[in-house]
């Protein structure tokens, strides 16, 4: 064949391929439908389709009859609502095979796998490229350019060397900044909770122990226990246990278990219901707590409540994105003023050099404007703090280093400085202001009536139980282990109750460090309080730490040990909805045991003729309001056994509900003695007692014991929210929870703590606060004496929440004007705060507790948990801002000193006093160091007594500015005056000075010898312009005691910046450890540069002398007592007024002049 038909066949063959391969697709699908029809082979269709590759997708869903196909995603949104057979129907699945493979790998097509899409991380080049859209980062490389573009014109190698200085800088600044964020990140990852990775899944008609949750797909049935995460949103079909539980806190927001059934919900066949109303729904992401259980998966991914909130989160991060920190605002702001004053300033010089351009010490008009160029570029190069953004990325990513230390990472730096301005912190409750676990507070005892001959009333004892969360650790009040606990037989059934009618276990997690709980939250309690009131008899146990109980593990269950040696459990009746309450049946482990028998001894006078046959204890647990109306007796601590009266039951229920006021969830703790009959009966396997009789059973009992029990606030959070108010932060606490449980907490930590607020407290539910009109919640949000508690609330009603402190404007309702611009500081743990800790002003989220993608949404992350650690934040970030002023002020005064030195020689035509080397070399190397260590000054002690600071405030004020524009005019006058100090020296007047342009057409009379100027030369005429001349001695002398004398005012106010208004008397420098040594470095290393041959050459620079020092000191001196002078004056201005003032800008003149000071203020 020849090439060109060769080549004519491979052009046919790739024009006919696409119609090839469809016809062979054709028939591949039609000879399968002709195999498999008119029914429909699941085996013979897996084994001809091997896979499912993209392409045959399509072609399966031919293959498949349109029945057998899921196309109903609706029956998702109402499974609640529909029974389980129809949700199963409506799913097309069978409960006893489960979906076939290839049915799933269907629906994983269809619906995607069962995974959030994680959010997209910063590409390396992205996080460099983010250092550099600051506005200063970027007039510094416009200046950077410029000296190049100069360097290659003059072809001056030495002219490079600032260019590089300051490009060399900004890499080093942006490689901090790219640090921080990766080990923030870093940080975060070891940080984050693994997700369940597999789950138990009946596929194919066999169940599957460790399926992998990505490739569970609605209509997947799966098994749930204790102990499980949820892999996805599923309809419960079937409870395999009476009772089956989930914790929803980190979805909800509520502390307490739910409890759920397979009953449809009543209500309209629509989705429109509450999230915690869902009783026959289990969510992605929680916590089985009790039971177990059979379910359908109908939702996965996206589709979860879990997917539905990150999704959530990804926009308010889109919102946000655009936004800026208060810090990043200030400095743009600064950066745009300053990039416009000095370019206004350096075009005004230069162009106002024109007329000597052609001067004859130029050789061309051409090397006249370039040097004038260089004059302009010097004067930005003074005015250009090139220094700052590397001393603030520093400062910042110091101050991240310490709050590690105090576990906070910090995952952006600029999230310090926002903290120290933050005027609203809202707060979730459970798991931030709270332990997040249900904690024994309260514990009820009973004793005989003090005069027998009076009524026979019953008396209570209320004993505090301290310690919160699961450690064992807290003493009971009013108890001791080897006296009251070992002769109360009620106390002990108090124990035995709590620890044996209980299927919760406690263990130490050594990753975390801390104890952790399986089971049910409040039977977790109950076991801590058994381990809490110990074994009778023994010793007080010492306060374990988290290294004894990581090396003992068993030190968490010596009381449950104890009780489990002396009584083994028969049988269980579970809890039930309707009764709210569960036994356990416990016989005595050896029949000699006379501390057992003792126990049932207490008992026996409850039935007289039980007792010889008593074998076994009924020991029962429930709802105290419920429990007490099937209790016939109560014992005493003394061991009487006495009838409950009428009058009893009153006094009981008046304690149940003070208890339940706090609010606690109280439990009632009861016993009775079981004949050895009744015992047959209920351990018959052939004859089981139904749930229906489990409330007769428990019936005639003795109550021991009342416990209450609610999840505590955490530690030191009442103390930490006294802080915030006495600084001027108003706290908004949002939950979940019901409006009493909120109101409690908030009273506990102080959230209500003035009288206002205890009789009037703003609590709103969420969607009762968002139905109020505008300038009703405009009043509220806006007063700032008053803090908030939102309850019931969802999470999108706190992300409104955010936006409107944020951005609310408006008329209040008594007509004023209101713009709210609040800097809000979001706290919370769950997936549902993590939409609103992304629209935050700066997002705070637990370590410990928070969820993957409350984490990845917030700002900094509290390793510990800790609400008091927000405070310290704060503190710390308030500290920064004030270190940072002192900083920012020392290096904008001693760039207002170099401009006036340029300045000042430009409008006096003097000779070039500084080059832009000399500048970079004042600006780097001589106020880096001291800047960098001002950002260590001591703390203010009353920075947590002050208001927060405004948004809008400057970094420096009207009053700074003025006192460093008159501390910048002396440093010009004395660094001009060290310069032209060696010219008068020698004869050389300052009119010539001014004159030295035209120094070739000056008279012979002005004419110099060199002899005069530099005696140790040989004597020869020179002409004038050769004093001018870089090379020239006396110029170099005079630069070098110009800038000696620059960086020796520059030093010294440094060490007067220690403080911006205490004298130096009151704060010495040397309370800030790392001043001296940074002022010292500088010092020394410019004592180097003069004293070094090389480096003398290299700047243009002579070696000092004596005399040269002392002119150095006479003219820098001085600086220390002008400082103290503009310090005691401002101490004279009130601090607040000032802020204030500075805060709000002025109106403009027209408005002034007519006094319209409303339209001014809005």
């Amino acid at each position: 064949m020849s090439g060109y038909a060769r080549v004519l066949v491979l052009v046919a063959l790739l024009v006919m391929k696409p119609f090839l391969r469809s016809s062979i697709a054709d028939a591949r699908v039609s000879f399968r439908k002709s195999s498999l029809s008119p029914s429909y082979d699941r085996g013979k269709l897996i084994q001809l389709h091997g896979g499912l590759s993209d392409s045959s997708f399509s072609e399966a869903q031919d293959v498949i009859p349109e029945k057998q196909l899921f196309s109903e995603p609706s029956v998702l949104a109402r499974a609640h609502f529909i029974s389980s057979d129809e949700c199963l129907d409506a799913l097309r699945v069978s409960s006893d095979g489960g979906l076939a493979s290839l049915e799933a790998a269907l629906r994983l097509k269809q619906f995607g796998p069962n995974s959030l899409p994680s959010a997209p991380k910063q590409s390396l080049w992205e996080l460099i490229a983010e250092q550099f859209s600051d506005r200063l980062v970027q007039v510094l490389v416009a200046v950077a350019v410029v000296s190049s573009a100069l360097a290659f014109a003059e072809n001056d190698s030495n002219a490079f060397a600032e260019p590089v200085v300051i490009l060399s800088i900004l890499l080093i600044n942006a490689f901090v900044g790219v640090s921080q964020s990766q080990s923030a990140e870093a940080s975060l990852d070891a940080l984050q909770l693994l997700q369940p990775a597999t789950a138990t899944v009946l596929r194919d008609g066999q169940w599957k122990a460790a399926f992998p949750t990505t490739d569970l797909v609605p209509g997947d049935i799966i098994q749930l226990r204790v102990g499980d995460k949820v892999p996805a949103d599923a309809r419960i079909l079937q409870l395999k246990t009476n009772t089956f539980s989930t914790d929803e806190a980190s979805l909800t927001g509520e502390s307490m278990s739910v409890s759920k059934s397979a009953e449809a919900l009543p209500g309209p066949d629509g989705p429109s219901v509450p999230l915690t109303a869902k009783s026959n729904m289990v969510f992605s992401g929680t916590l089985v707590t009790a039971g177990a259980c059979y379910a359908v998966v109908t939702g996965t991914g996206l589709s979860t409540e879990i997917g539905q909130i990150s999704a959530g989160v990804q926009s308010a991060a889109l919102q946000s994105a655009h936004s800026k920190t208060p810090l990043a605002e200030k400095l743009d702001e600064f950066a745009q003023q300053l990039s416009k004053m000095v370019g206004v300033i350096c075009v005004a010089v230069w162009l106002s050099a024109l007329p000597k351009f052609g001067h004859a010490a130029f050789k061309s008009r051409l090397r006249g404007a370039l040097y004038y160029l260089k004059g302009a570029v010097a004067l930005g190069v003074a005015a250009i703090p090139e220094g700052l953004p590397a001393v603030i990325t520093l400062c910042l990513a110091l101050a991240t280093r310490q709050m590690a230390t105090r576990k906070v990472i910090v995952r952006k730096l600029a999230a310090v400085e926002t903290l120290g301005c933050t005027s609203v912190i809202c707060t979730d409750k459970t798991g931030t202001l709270t332990t997040g676990r249900m904690t024994a507070q309260t514990l009820l005892t009973f004793v005989a009536p003090p005069d027998k001959s009076g009524p026979e009333t019953l008396s209570v004892l209320e004993r505090r139980v301290h310690g919160v969360a699961l450690e064992p650790r807290g003493a009971v009040d009013l108890f001791n282990r080897e006296d009251i606990f070992a002769r109360s037989a009620a106390l002990q059934l108090v124990a035995l109750v709590a620890c044996r009618c209980n299927d919760a276990q406690l263990d130490f997690c050594g990753e975390e460090k801390r104890v952790k709980a399986v089971g049910e939250p409040t039977e977790a309690a109950l076991k801590v309080l058994a381990e809490k009131m110990g074994v009778p008899g023994a010793a007080d146990a010492p306060s374990w730490t988290a290294a004894d109980l990581e090396a003992q593990p068993e030190l968490l269950r010596v009381a449950d040990s104890f009780w489990r040696s002396r009584f083994d459990t028969v049988t269980t009746l579970e809890f039930s909805r309707d009764r709210k309450s569960m036994s356990v049946l416990l016989r005595p482990v050896d029949a000699r045991d006379g501390a057992a028998w003792r126990i049932v001894d207490a008992l026996r006078l409850q039935r007289p003729s039980a007792k010889e046959d008593a074998s076994s204890l009924l020991a029962v647990k429930g709802a105290a309001e419920l429990l007490v109306q099937r209790c016939s007796h109560v014992l005493t601590e003394g061991g009487a056994l006495r009838p409950l009266s009428p009058a009893d039951r009153d006094l009981l229920r008046a304690q149940i509900q003070q208890l339940q006021s706090r609010p606690e969830r109280t439990l009632a703790l009861a016993v009775r003695v079981v004949s050895r009959d009744e015992e047959r009966r209920l351990t018959d396997p052939s004859q089981p007692p139904a749930p229906s009789d489990y409330a007769s059973i428990e019936s005639n009992l003795v109550l021991v014991g009342v416990a209450g029990i609610r999840d505590p606030a955490r530690p030191g959070v009442a103390a930490a929210i006294d802080q915030c108010r006495a600084a001027g932060i108003r706290i908004l606490m949002i939950t979940g929870d019901a409006r009493d449980t909120a109101v409690a907490i908030a009273r506990d930590t102080h959230i209500f703590a003035t009288d206002a607020e205890a009789a009037e407290p703003l609590a709103f539910t969420g969607q009762e606060f968002f139905a109020l009109p505008l300038a009703r919640q405009l009043d509220v949000l806006s007063r700032r004496d008053r803090n908030v508690v939102f309850c019931r609330a969802e999470p999108r009603d706190k992300q409104r929440l955010v936006q409107l402190l944020q951005s609310g404007r408006g008329e209040t309702s008594d007509g004023a004007p209101v713009a709210l611009d609040e800097i809000v500081a979001m706290t919370g743990d769950g997936v549902n705060d993590a939409p609103a800790l992304q629209q935050a002003s700066i997002g705070v989220a637990m370590g410990v507790t928070g969820t993957e993608v409350a984490k990845q949404a917030a700002d900094m992350v509290l390793a510990d948990d800790d609400f008091c650690a927000i405070v310290e934040a704060v503190r710390t970030g308030r500290h920064i801002f004030s270190n940072m002023q002192a900083f920012v002020c020392f290096l904008l005064s001693c760039n207002l000193g170099e401009i006036c030195v340029v300045l000042f020689a430009s409008l006096l035509g003097l000779p070039e006093t500084l080059t832009p080397l000399h500048l970079l070399w004042v600006n780097l190397v001589t106020d880096g160091p001291p800047a960098t260590a001002l950002g260590f000054n001591p703390p203010d002690a009353a920075a947590m007594t002050q208001a927060p600071r405004p948004r809008h405030a400057p970094l420096m004020s009207r009053a700074l500015l003025s006192r460093y524009c008159v501390t910048g005019v002396f440093v010009g006058l004395a660094t001009l005056l060290a310069f032209v100090s060696p010219f008068l020296e020698r004869g050389v007047g300052l009119s010539q000075l001014r004159r030295w342009e035209s120094c070739a057409t000056w008279a012979a009379a002005e004419q110099f010898s060199h002899a005069a100027l530099a005696p140790a030369r040989p004597a020869s005429a020179l002409a004038a312009c050769d004093i001018f001349a870089p090379s020239s001695a006396v110029m170099q002398l005079a630069r070098t005691r110009a800038l000696t004398v620059l960086v020796s005012l520059e030093l010294l106010k440094a060490l007067s910046a220690v403080s911006l208004q205490q004298s130096l008397l009151r704060v010495p420098p040397w309370r800030n450890g790392y001043l001296l040594p940074a002022v010292a470095l500088p010092a020394l290393l410019h004592v180097a540069l003069v004293s070094t041959p090389y480096t003398r050459r290299v700047f243009g620079l002579q070696p000092l002398s004596r005399a040269d020092w002392k002119v150095v000191a006479l003219l820098s001196l001085p600086v220390l007592l002008l400082e103290e002078a503009l310090k005691a004056v401002a101490r004279r201005a009130p601090p607040a007024a000032a802020q204030a003032k500075a805060a709000q800008p002025p109106p403009p003149w027209w408005r002034r002049l007519v006094g319209l000071r409303r339209e001014a203020e809005l």
